[in-house]
């Protein structure tokens, strides 16, 4: 067998800039976005930022699309300190582009030498600090990738994915045709992640304080612009909201649970068909409900689904339990849950 060269980092060119250099059209994969997490990690470990988009999602193990760059996201006084460090460092700095910053690598599969893994900036607001080590996740537990570097955890990555699906239907509704037909196709692969992360966080093996989901590290799920449509339009995925934490209906506030670790679900006595079209565009998402009146609901009606055993207690105790059918207000069991 042939011993494949390392991928190694220039980690001498300080004080020695090279001229910027396009970034490599490769896709970074698990090797090379490792070492390349760490890297940036290792030199900037003192400023808050932390990694986002598709390479967040690769360090999660969702790798069938590879990043071809890294994400990450900062405040406006942190990105200004990232940049100078950078140029410390003697990373590439473009002057055109003040939002990207080019990490030297050299790989078998890039011919220019001074070729490098291109860091993207973003700027965010942080409203303290807090809130933004809230959306770090430093523990290895569940990761793929084993990066030291600070990545989005997997709530902030759903809440992060829950935001642009909100935007992307924002830009459906605004935009001509054209535009609409592409801002329609953009939120229906923005669903599938949000699927896909959805199912990966109510996984049994996933640890609990990886998956569970609050209005604190994921207010963007509690938004009406994106839970009305998304849940209305995929109403089988209140059960995996529902393991994570996470209890309401289409048409109702959110409320916070303890996350569950299997999903058992209501089964009454009459059943009923739930229209709603699947993920993957085919057939229908069918299933059975129930909805649950107690004191607490103060006269309204809860969805309930994936009962745990506080909601068992509430369901024994209430004074009245009601099957019903509502249409987006009600569950899916859909076989692809």
């Amino acid at each position: 067998m042939i011993p494949q060269p390392r991928l190694s980092f220039n980690t001498t060119l300080k004080n020695k800039p090279l001229p910027p250099v396009p970034p490599s059209p490769e896709g970074l994969d698990g090797p090379a976005l490792l070492e390349a997490l760490d890297t940036f990690h290792k030199s900037l470990s003192h400023t808050r930022y932390v990694v986002s988009g598709l390479a967040a999602l690769a360090v999660w193990g969702f790798t069938d699309v590879l990043p071809h760059h890294i994400t990450i996201m900062c405040s406006a006084a942190d990105k200004e300190v990232i940049r100078a460090w950078a140029k410390v460092s003697g990373w590439h700095l473009y002057p055109h582009k003040p939002d990207m910053i080019g990490l030297p690598i050299f790989a078998p599969n890039i011919t220019d030498p001074r070729g490098g893994a291109a860091v993207v900036v973003r700027r965010l607001k942080i409203k303290g600090t807090d809130s933004f080590e809230c959306s770090c996740s430093e523990v290895v537990v569940g990761r793929t990738i084993p990066t030291i570097a600070k990545v989005l955890t997997l709530p902030a990555l759903l809440d992060q994915y829950c935001h642009a699906y909100g935007v992307a239907l924002v830009d459906q509704q605004q935009s001509e045709e054209r535009a609409a037909a592409e801002a329609a196709q953009a939120a229906h692969g923005i669903a599938k992640t949000i699927l896909c992360l959805l199912r990966r966080m109510t996984d049994d093996s996933t640890a609990v304080v990886v998956r569970l989901l609050t209005p604190q590290n994921a207010p963007h799920v509690a938004e009406s612009e994106f839970w009305v449509p998304f849940t209305a339009r995929y109403p089988a995925t209140l059960t995996l909201f529902g393991r994570c934490g996470l209890l309401g209906s289409s048409l109702m506030p959110l409320r916070v649970s303890s996350p569950v670790t299997i999903s058992p679900l209501v089964v009454p006595t009459r059943r009923y068909l739930v229209d709603g079209e699947g993920l993957d565009g085919e057939g229908d998402d069918s299933g059975c409900f129930v909805t649950v009146c107690h004191e607490e609901s103060e006269g309204t009606e809860l969805d309930v689904w994936g009962l745990e055993p506080e909601l068992r207690t509430m369901l024994d105790e209430a004074s009245d339990v009601e099957l019903a059918g509502r249409g987006t207000n009600s569950l899916g069991c859909g076989n692809w849950i």
